[in-house]
């Protein structure tokens, strides 16, 4: 069969149609005026029945959503509690480092210590009695154990770099601390990496013990986003750190982190509707050329198919269901492919 027959168009206007091809342009052109129309319509409606539903959701002081009546309808916002337009999209750079880059990256050796820190600093770390060799593993192993958490637990299907979104955007922040302090002018960090480590620590226990914070598992992402950027070695190799630009990251970043939490009173149920329904209007605008198909070959989509879904209707126009393949050789699933039998609910067949 060839392609004209279902309806391709070869010509165009310039070169000129030919007859069925004309009549096939003004079947598209006539759909596409109609369904504008109606669809502007029906999207309109499915976003007042969004707003008239989800109109009293709001967030209480204690971050749950709640109703009027004040029902919990979510324990907590977004499951993160961030306002969704100050949050930037991250990235783990540590998600695909082998154990080598790794410990180039996060590993200390005694030749590194006396390289990078001023003869003061170095000092005080080595006669400090609290802060030795294996207070520097512990770090190193923590952040090689958030990234098996990453692999194992947060992203375990995904091969390329775990993308995140957070408040703090780090590189940008330490970016504007060592514009703001010259860090690019000194030669040497003048805090040693037991400092570094232990008010890291400290940050991550305050911002865990906060009483607002009752449910901490979203926590997760962004301590090991801080973990990995605010490093010992990130910090005073890369950024050749002192005490008065550390405390300023450590304050710009805390400060960062608590505006992006999303304002108590804020009414995200009026905003999730009209997220929803503004890009709904939009697919009134994608009309798809489908004249002389035919019937069958339609799927349901677009504001059709959104009507099917916020509906909940049991009987949905072009009912479909997937299965999967166990691994086969690209040979053996063309073999599949070509006698596969498609069956529909009414009962016909087709190859």
């Amino acid at each position: 069969m060839k392609p004209e027959a279902s309806g391709f168009i070869e010509k165009n206007f310039l070169s000129g149609l030919k007859p069925h091809e004309y009549f096939l342009h003004a079947m598209s052109g006539r759909e596409g005026v109609i369904s504008t129309a109606i669809k502007t319509g029906e999207t309109g409606y499915i976003q007042r029945k969004l707003i008239k539903t989800m109109e009293d959701l709001r967030v209480h002081y204690d971050y749950t959503v709640r109703n009027a009546n004040g029902f919990i309808m979510q324990h907590v916002y977004g499951m993160d509690n961030f306002d969704g337009s100050k949050l930037e999209k991250q990235k783990f750079i540590q998600f695909k480092m082998n154990r080598d880059t790794f410990d180039q990256k996060y590993n200390w050796t005694q030749a590194e210590l006396k390289e990078y820190l001023s003869s003061k600093a170095y000092n005080e770390f080595a006669n400090d009695n609290n802060f030795d060799q294996q207070f520097l593993k512990e770090e190193v192993e923590q952040i090689w154990t958030d990234k098996i958490t990453l692999h194992e637990k947060l992203f375990p299907d995904l091969d390329d770099y775990g993308t995140i979104y957070s408040p703090v955007n780090f590189q940008a922040v330490l970016n504007w601390v060592k514009y703001t302090c010259n860090l690019d002018k000194a030669k040497l960090a003048e805090v040693h990496p037991g400092k570094i480590i232990h008010k890291v620590r400290a940050f991550i226990k305050d911002i865990n013990n906060d009483q607002w914070e009752k449910n901490r598992s979203f926590n997760t992402h962004f301590i090991i986003l801080l973990r990995s950027h605010l490093s010992s070695k990130n910090l005073i190799r890369d950024y050749k750190i002192n005490q008065e630009a550390f405390d300023l990251l450590l304050f710009r970043i805390k400060e960062i982190y608590y505006d992006g939490l999303v304002s108590p009173g804020e009414m995200v149920g009026i905003i999730a509707a009209q997220s929803i329904g503004q890009p709904l209007t939009q697919l009134t605008l994608n009309v798809f050329h489908s004249a002389g198909l035919g019937i069958r070959t339609k799927k349901t989509t677009s504001v059709p198919r959104l009507k099917e879904i916020f509906s909940t209707t049991t009987k949905i126009k072009t009912p479909w269901a997937a299965s999967g393949l166990t691994s086969k050789t690209e040979k053996e699933l063309g073999e599949i492919s070509r006698n596969s039998t498609f069956q529909s609910l009414s009962g016909s067949s087709e190859k």
